[in-house]
């Protein structure tokens, strides 16, 4: 019994002086400082993801924009060749002219709903984009790296030292 009092009185010192040893080689001020580098990092590295992310939704509205024009203007084609094949029958013109617009009409219109399928697929994505950033129960990103500029200038307050934090790219 006074061997186990032994081993746990010499392990309980050997932890009291490593625990002393990391204490005194811990410098609360180089932590500090390492905490607002991480921090400054981490700030930068979401902030160029945010725009990067705006970036490409910038890219892909405008995709959805043209994609919308063209089903647009594919209708109007179809519209006018349908109305073609109208005036050619009714000035008694053969059947295989009108035939012919009525074709042309035909394949507009399978342009035009596959071009307004491109923009609802596109709108699923503007969709999922946006809301990927916020989901329940956390920040979204902007807000998150606003979190982070706080916490990096109240360490810097702490710390007396001024951290100077690169501007957001957006």
């Amino acid at each position: 019994m006074s061997q186990q009092g032994i081993v746990g009185r010499v392990m309980q010192l050997a932890r009291a002086n490593i625990n002393a040893m990391i204490d005194s080689a811990e410098d609360p001020q180089k932590m500090l400082d390492q905490l607002v580098q991480d921090y400054s990092v981490h700030i930068s590295a979401a902030e160029q993801a945010i725009a990067q992310t705006i970036a490409n939704l910038r890219m892909i509205e405008e995709d959805q924009k043209e994609e919308a024009k063209a089903a647009q203007q594919w209708g109007k084609k179809a519209a006018a060749a349908s109305k073609k094949a109208d005036e050619l029958r009714a000035a008694g013109s053969t059947q295989q002219e009108a035939d012919t617009f009525d074709d042309l009409a035909r394949v507009a219109l399978e342009r035009q709903m596959a071009a307004e399928s491109d923009v609802v697929t596109v709108q699923h994505t503007i969709d999922a984009q946006c809301n990927s950033g916020a989901s329940e129960g956390s920040l979204s990103a902007p807000l998150a790296v606003v979190a982070m500029r706080v916490k990096v200038a109240s360490a810097s307050a702490e710390n007396s030292t001024p951290v100077v934090l690169p501007s957001a790219p957006v």
